[in-house]
């Protein structure tokens, strides 16, 4: 990330743009009007296609990764003692064809993942992330580190076909995952990112991300 960019070991730095606010919910993105100018696309390995297409849920963007590591960003800070709850949504239709293990370099590469990141006293030396992914093989509710980047921690949401082709969504509280994986409390995250990636497996994978948002409280805006 710029900038916060080589933290993280390449694809592992990337922050997504954040939008309005209200009481307790803050938008990153609904993808109505397009991808607002202030995202900024950081490219790793080749470029995955970001576009925005319209759908029976409305706006989604598509993310298309051909043998590419490119992903959205924008720096930002999140006040997650506010607005603890990550909630998004995403459909994978194509996973990448991985012969090695996710845990490798070989293997490092997932059809959606949604990255949270916290800089540092030291900048991009000492950022952390939770990287949570549509994994191909780890079965649901894994956590491991990045191959790339220890201190970035991989965490399975979604696993392999048996959703593929359909919309999930989930909610997460990201204070209580930072616990999890770093036995440290949170109070503010610097960035989010939205990533498609097939360039270490040199094959292709193909995703929709939907609406991405941090709310107060777990129903996340369900009311309105």
């Amino acid at each position: 990330m710029r900038r916060m960019s080589g933290l993280l070991g390449g694809a592992t730095a990337a922050l997504l743009s954040l939008g309005g606010a209200r009481d307790d919910v803050r938008t990153l993105a609904d993808w109505e009007n397009g991808v607002p100018e202030t995202w900024e696309s950081q490219v790793f390995d080749g470029v995955t296609r970001y576009v925005v297409r319209e759908g029976d849920r409305g706006a989604s963007i598509e993310a298309i990764a051909e043998d590419s590591a490119s992903c959205l960003y924008r720096e930002v800070e999140i006040d997650v003692t506010r607005t603890p709850h990550l909630r998004w949504s995403w459909r994978v239709d194509e996973l990448p064809d991985l012969e090695e293990s996710e845990r490798t370099k070989a293997g490092d590469d997932y059809a959606a993942r949604i990255y949270v990141v916290r800089e540092g006293w030291f900048g991009p030396l000492t950022a952390k992330a939770i990287d949570y992914v549509w994994s191909t093989r780890e079965p649901v509710g894994t956590r491991w580190p990045n191959a790339f980047a220890s201190s970035a921690i991989m965490w399975a949401v979604d696993q392999g076909e048996a959703r593929l082709g359909e919309w999930v969504q989930h909610t997460r509280n990201v204070r209580e995952d930072w616990k999890v994986a770093f036995g440290e409390d949170l109070d503010r995250l610097d960035g989010i990112a939205i990533m498609t990636d097939a360039d270490n497996s040199d094959s292709r994978a193909r995703a929709r991300f939907g609406s991405i948002r941090f709310c107060e409280t777990a129903s996340c805006g369900d009311s309105e």
